[in-house]
């Protein structure tokens, strides 16, 4: 899992560099589910909300569909597996987000 963490950061410092903003909102659906992968579910929603209120989640991409769909599919699977008022405080704090945030946080993270 490290690898792929490693991977995902590489492309969001890239894709955050040049400024492709559904990228970076696609790679923040990824990392929720690296998140979720690794048990971090709680921040797993954090993400999905922010990248479901997002507009370029409603933009497609060219084999997946889009990024919207697959974060609201990631969203309902953790749903049912978290009590409620772990997803509801997480599901605040997401509307809460900001974009540069979001970015600055993971990499600081990773440094």
């Amino acid at each position: 899992m490290e690898k792929a963490e490693n991977f995902l950061l590489q492309c969001l410092m890239i894709t955050t560099e040049f400024v492709f903003t559904r990228d970076i909102i696609n790679l923040l659906c990824e990392f929720a589910r690296l998140q979720d992968a690794k048990g971090d579910s709680e921040q797993a929603v954090e993400l999905l909300v922010f990248v479901l209120q997002h507009p370029a989640s409603h933009e497609s991409r060219l084999l997946e569909g889009r990024i919207e769909d697959s974060a609201a599919d990631l969203l309902a699977k953790i749903e049912a597996e978290l009590p409620q008022e772990i997803i509801n405080s997480a599901l605040e704090r997401g509307q809460e987000l900001e974009l540069d945030e979001v970015v600055a946080g993971l990499i600081g993270q990773h440094h």
